[in-house]
């Protein structure tokens, strides 16, 4: 359908973002919202049957069935804690780490696309994240609703649009985020940017590789840490490509690498930088 862009060939985030971004230039307030704790309140059941509707090919079913049906595995004491913290109950839900996941919720969800096409609503859904663009702060508010009532059927819930709620309605002066960047106004239309929360959740995981504690855990040695680098850096890039300001992106990543080596050399390896000549400086990546 034309709502679903999540684990669709030929679709995904980049897409995802700019067929948003098109949309609100023709229709400029927005109704965006995500499924409360979709994957963990996922009726097994409701699945099941989708699920039969969907692959003609019995002889795969039982297989579907068991992937449905996998439970985390017996802890206790904290990790026990942490999961029901969570919100994961046993018997119910599907488990994101799986790789079949992402395909158990097209088809959970393949009811509601077609009630939003068929509802002549302008959406975009990437798994459990939703964006709607609308004429009005009134139709936003209709579409609230409809969200509501339809995902209901489903045993799924969204967010009431509150402070400090997922759901929001944004006004067209407003830049609205969905999928980590932000539609933003620009010159009387609008036009896809990383937004700073995303960079900084960027910043903060690249940041972590300046430990080597955290690099034993992960089993990276330094011969190994310049790939990986470069690889994160070029992956960021190459995911953000679609952003006006990926070049700002960019900037930031260059000048993290060189966070990221100066503490580990300095903190990790207890190397006095001041006192490396130029050459030294330049063999350990540093500018």
């Amino acid at each position: 359908n034309k709502v679903s862009y999540g684990f669709v060939k030929e679709r995904g985030v980049k897409k995802a973002a700019k067929d948003a971004c098109d949309l609100r230039a023709k229709h400029q307030w927005v109704y965006k919202t995500d499924i409360t704790s979709f994957f963990d309140k996922i009726d097994r059941e409701r699945l099941q049957w989708a699920l039969k509707s969907a692959v003609r090919e019995r002889s795969l079913h039982p297989i579907l069935m068991q992937a449905i049906a996998s439970e985390i595995a017996t802890v206790k004491g904290s990790q026990a804690t942490r999961i029901l913290r969570l919100g994961i109950e046993h018997g119910k839900g599907v488990r994101q780490g799986m790789p079949l996941s992402p395909f158990f919720s097209n088809i959970m969800l393949s009811g509601f696309d077609q009630e939003i096409e068929q509802s002549g609503l302008r959406a975009v859904r990437y798994a459990d994240d939703l964006i709607f663009f609308a004429s009005s702060r009134n139709e936003c508010e209709w579409i609230a609703m409809f969200c509501s009532k339809e995902l209901g059927r489903l045993g799924l819930q969204v967010p009431p649009i509150e402070p400090d709620s997922k759901s929001v309605i944004y006004e067209p002066t407003e830049p609205a985020e969905f999928l980590g960047v932000s539609l933003t106004p620009y010159g009387g239309s609008y036009r896809v940017e990383l937004t700073k929360a995303q960079i900084d959740v960027i910043r903060d995981e690249l940041l972590k590789l300046g430990s080597i504690p955290e690099l034993v855990s992960r089993k990276i040695t330094l011969p190994m840490l310049g790939h990986l680098l470069a690889l994160r850096r070029n992956g960021y890039l190459a995911a953000y490509d679609v952003c006006h300001n990926v070049s700002q992106l960019e900037h930031e990543l260059v000048k993290l690498q060189q966070r990221v080596l100066r503490r580990l050399y300095a903190d990790g390896l207890g190397i006095k930088l001041a006192t490396l000549s130029g050459s030294a400086r330049t063999f350990l990546g540093l500018e």
